[in-house]
């Protein structure tokens, strides 16, 4: 992480990115380029965290809530067209 981020989620958070998780209180309300500073930190300590344990949850879930604009925004962007060609049926018509 640079030096930037790190400054970021200090300044957001008043936590050091490299001791623990800092608390997002909403994470609906974070401003985007401060919700990537945060998600690259929750990526890398998801991975480090066993599965199953309350800190692996609440790294999962405040990433998926800091991203929920991003998926929002590409579900908008994608809404209006068709089926990929993939999921097209490529059966014939049956025959008389």
């Amino acid at each position: 992480m640079g030096t930037a981020a790190k400054a970021t989620v200090r300044a957001l958070t008043g936590i050091a990115p490299e001791r623990e998780l800092p608390w997002v209180e909403d994470a609906g309300t974070v401003a985007p380029a401060d919700a990537r500073a945060l998600s690259k930190i929750f990526f890398d300590r998801l991975r480090t965290l066993d599965e199953g344990t309350r800190d692996h949850q609440y790294a999962r879930n405040t990433l998926i809530e800091l991203n929920m604009a991003l998926v929002k925004f590409a579900a908008r962007r994608f809404r209006n067209r068709g089926p990929s060609p993939s999921r097209t049926s490529s059966r014939s018509a049956p025959s008389d």
